[in-house]
């Protein structure tokens, strides 16, 4: 089942987006390598399906089909997306493709691990309908097929000048290692991680600063402070207001700390209102600030300081809960986004980028919202070199 999802998914996204984009303006090993994959696998399609139809009929059929509703779901998704495939020789055949080669992984492991071990009558259907046989003889055929592929990408590959080489030398170091890969599954693996990952080919897994998941992490860590900074400049305002009716304290003292004061809300001010100019390094300045002065859940501690009195009066308690709550909220998002992202990777950028997963791995663990920003400032350094 997976063979026939694979040998497209290759041909139209790792041959479309990677090799097209390097081969002559004829680009005939890429039209007659496609022409290949596609005739084979629309063989291979109307074969399985009309399998699938007559197991969903029986299933249907069955006293024992109520207790299989999630693989009648299923069958019914093959069809449906093998049909639509058929149907459009298009750009549609790929999101078609990609959404069918989703519903059969993952079905694969269950089917093997219960319907195969226990002898279930999913299984008993699969046999009765020539299952084995259909798969055999696509095996067989994508077998021939790669090492025809292995020799054609040689060919390919010796074509190419220097500079070619060296702006496809990941997609190179995969050939290498698919080359000398022995095993059927670990070969078929191989393409399933090449097809999966062709971000890879094209530097969408590079880290630095034109990195698309990080731009739009740090555009999203820009905006999130900006109506905090507001809010807190609004406190420092008021606080240096309430200094100048403070006689008992040095007078010297509270001039050095309303001068302070005042440009810190000045810079708040500024970063609130230049919104399109604000940018990682302000943002994370602001947010040591906050991290400095907005950290008030040792009340007791302070309570005797006339500054802390000041802030305290002026509404830096109620800030400090609203802040811990967005930065929660950011939080949130970010770990559930990131992990996606980095399960985008394949075996060797995850060797590659292994302090990235181990930061991510601490960064999950801590509970402390403040601890938590401190560890989220060592994420941006991955991508760029951040002085402060």
């Amino acid at each position: 089942m997976k063979v026939f999802v694979i040998a497209v998914l290759v041909a139209q996204i790792i041959l479309a987006e990677v090799l097209e984009k390097e081969l002559n303006e004829n680009n005939q090993f890429y039209k007659s390598t496609l022409k290949e994959y596609l005739d084979h696998s629309y063989t291979f399609a109307e074969r399985f399906a009309g399998m699938c139809e007559k197991v969903l009929a029986d299933l249907k059929q069955h006293d024992e089909g109520s207790a299989f509703q999630s693989q009648k779901a299923e069958l019914d998704d093959v069809l449906h997306y093998v049909a639509a495939m058929k149907r459009n020789e298009n750009e549609k055949t790929l999101a078609n493709m990609l959404k069918l080669h989703e519903i059969l992984l993952s079905a694969a492991k269950e089917f093997k691990e219960t319907h195969q071990a226990k002898q279930t009558l999913i299984h008993q259907l699969f046999e009765k309908y020539g299952a084995k046989a259909i798969v055999h003889d696509f095996r067989k055929g994508f077998v021939e097929y790669l090492r025809n592929f292995e020799t054609n990408f040689v060919e390919y590959e010796q074509s190419l000048n220097d500079e070619q080489l060296e702006s496809q030398a990941k997609l190179i170091q995969w050939f290498k290692e698919f080359k000398e890969e022995q095993s059927f599954a670990k070969k078929f693996t191989s393409f399933r991680y090449l097809a999966a990952s062709v971000e890879d080919f094209t530097s969408q897994h590079e880290f630095d600063g034109n990195n698309e998941f990080y731009k739009k992490s740090v555009n999203e860590f820009v905006k999130l402070n900006q109506p905090i900074a507001e809010s807190f400049a609004n406190i420092l305002d008021k606080v240096v207001d309430d200094l100048q009716d403070l006689t008992q304290l040095d007078p010297y003292s509270a001039t050095m700390n309303s001068l302070a004061y005042s440009e810190m809300s000045k810079k708040l001010h500024d970063y609130q209102k230049n919104a399109v100019k604000a940018n990682l390094s302000t943002a994370l300045d602001i947010c040591g600030l906050f991290i400095t002065y907005l950290d008030v859940d040792k009340f007791g501690e302070n309570a005797d300081d006339v500054y802390f009195k000041l802030f305290a009066k002026n509404g830096i308690k109620e800030l400090n809960a609203s802040f811990k709550a967005r930065f929660k909220e950011y939080f949130d998002k970010f770990t559930k986004d990131f992990h996606q992202y980095l399960e985008t990777f394949n075996e060797n950028e995850k060797r590659d980028h292994k302090k990235v997963f181990d930061w991510f791995e601490e960064f999950q663990k801590e509970d402390d919202i403040i601890e938590k920003i401190r560890k989220f400032i060592d994420y941006f350094q991955f991508f760029e070199k951040l002085i402060y």
